[in-house]
């Protein structure tokens, strides 16, 4: 997973140097058709436009590239870290789950029949503080909005919204405290992927050097290579 979201983040780093290559090479095409004496204004404006199309494929060709390694990496670490997160967790047996299951219904009981909202919420507090293994801590979760939704009912003001995200935050805490060692870096690695998954993979400044280098629908190869050529092939098409 480690090397997998390396490779990812090496990649989107070097984007912009692969992006600049390609440039270098598409200038050098273009300068070349101004300084040609032998075209006309017209002529070299026909084959600009003929150039320009060719480097769009080009481009075409290094967006796709860039894509499908990265694409490759990240699908890859999230695999890993998902067939981790993903495993049968441990069954604890039937004895301590009934004992799990009668402690949730005799807390719920002691919260429905504590007339003190304050009081009720002491004692919820109590029994949170008192999960140590991720077998409860999971039963809990389940239970989690039957338990917490009289208690919080009942308070008022500041009291109540304080006291929503407490709880809010020990959902959340209760997913993740008791995972292993290894759990914990796929955890770490699968929120990392969500973070590449998000990124474009190139920065706003090629967007806006595309667009003026070979025209503003050009920018649309840098999010979706594929798209881009199919929108031309059906252009050309009813053009004929």
């Amino acid at each position: 997973m480690k090397t997998n979201i390396e490779n990812a983040r090496v990649i989107l780093n070097g984007t912009t140097g692969a992006y600049l290559k390609f440039k270098q090479e598409a200038q050098k095409r273009l300068s070349e058709i101004e300084r040609d004496r032998l075209l006309s204004d017209e002529g070299k404006r026909v084959k600009r436009e003929e150039e320009q199309k060719e480097l769009r494929a080009m481009l075409v060709d290094v967006v796709k590239e860039l894509k499908q390694m990265y694409t490759s990496e990240v699908a890859s670490a999230r695999k890993q870290a998902e067939a981790i997160l993903n495993r049968p967790k441990p069954k604890i047996d039937e004895k301590t789950a009934q004992q799990y299951r009668e402690e949730l219904a005799e807390l719920k009981t002691h919260l429905a029949l504590t007339p003190n909202p304050a009081r009720a919420k002491q004692l919820l507090d109590e029994y949170f503080g008192k999960i140590d293994n991720a077998a409860k801590a999971e039963m809990v979760r389940a239970e989690f909005g039957t338990l917490v939704q009289p208690v919080l009912s009942r308070l008022g003001g500041d009291s109540a919204l304080q006291a929503n995200l407490q709880y809010r935050t020990l959902y959340d805490t209760l997913k993740t405290k008791f995972l292993t060692d290894e759990e914990r870096e796929a955890q770490r690695a699968l929120e990392s992927v969500e973070a590449l998954e998000r990124s474009t993979l190139f920065p706003d400044l090629v967007y806006t050097d595309v667009r003026n280098l070979l025209g503003v629908r050009a920018m649309r190869i840098l999010d979706d290579p594929d798209a881009f050529v199919e929108v031309e092939e059906k252009q050309n098409e009813g053009s004929r």
